[in-house]
């Protein structure tokens, strides 16, 4: 904070941005380190209803809300569409739950 507010914040930005970079491709190697892809083949038709809920569950939903609040349809869809997606911290919450056992399917998944 106190190099932010300097006037080398500019500097300092410019020198660390390639360490922030090797962190962010680092972040995001790990992330799809934790998917398996045997999922897909024991567990496709869950695999399936999870994108579902969350590609056209959260597209939907967005879509209601913004309708209600009488934007046009233009905008709701726009919303909608950058919605129907999930960030990585979903994935890091979803390793842990599945860490301390919060899941309820019977081989220890998330389904």
């Amino acid at each position: 904070m106190v190099v932010g507010e300097s006037d080398h914040s500019h500097r300092a930005e410019a020198e660390l941005r390639p360490l922030q970079d090797a962190f962010t491709a680092l972040f995001f190697v790990a992330m799809g380190m934790l998917f398996d892809p045997s999922i897909l083949i024991r567990q496709p038709l869950q695999v399936l209803a999870v994108v579902a809920v969350i590609v056209l569950g959260k597209s939907a939903a967005a879509f209601l809300i913004i309708s209600l609040l009488r934007y046009p349809i233009g905008t709701a869809l726009v919303i909608a569409a950058s919605l129907a997606q999930i960030g990585a911290f979903s994935f890091i919450l979803a390793e842990l739950g599945a860490g301390y056992q919060l899941s309820h399917a019977p081989d220890g998944g998330l389904g």
